[in-house]
This record gives structure tokens, C-alpha cells and sequence, in this order.
């Protein structure tokens, strides 16, 4: 009997833990979905700033080119 009530207290002891470990793996993974939610923004807003970038680079060129015609 006594060897029966030790298997059921690490049956309980076991599955204890494994809700906890389970708990703590949805937490990690709601964090990295978030943090993946951030870094996806920061690339947009980077992908934009480059886009503007060349645009302003092009219209730059430009104006020089038109710069020379004209002097």
C-alpha cells in the first residue's frame, strides 16, 4: 500500500510540474509573438525610411542634373 500512495504522490508531483512547465511555455510564447509583432514594425518602418531615402536620393539627382542644363 505504502509503495502505491508513493507512485500516486509523484504521479501528483509530476503533473504539478508539467502544468507549471506548460504555463511558462505559452507565457515564453505569447512574448516572442510579441516581440516578433515589434520587430516586423521596426522592419516596415525601416523598409519605409529607405524608400524615402532613395526617393529624396533620386529627386536630389535630378535637381543636380537639372542644375548643370540651366547654368
Amino acid at each position: 500500500m505504502k509503495y502505491r500512495e508513493q507512485l500516486l504522490k509523484e504521479i501528483e508531483q509530476t503533473e504539478s510540474q508539467l502544468k507549471k512547465l506548460e504555463k511558462s511555455e505559452r507565457s515564453k510564447m505569447k512574448e516572442r509573438n510579441n516581440l516578433n509583432k515589434e520587430i516586423l514594425k521596426i522592419l516596415l518602418k525601416k523598409q519605409e525610411a529607405e524608400k524615402i531615402l532613395k526617393e529624396k536620393k533620386e529627386l536630389l539627382r535630378e535637381l543636380s542634373r537639372m542644375g548643370v542644363i540651366f547654368k
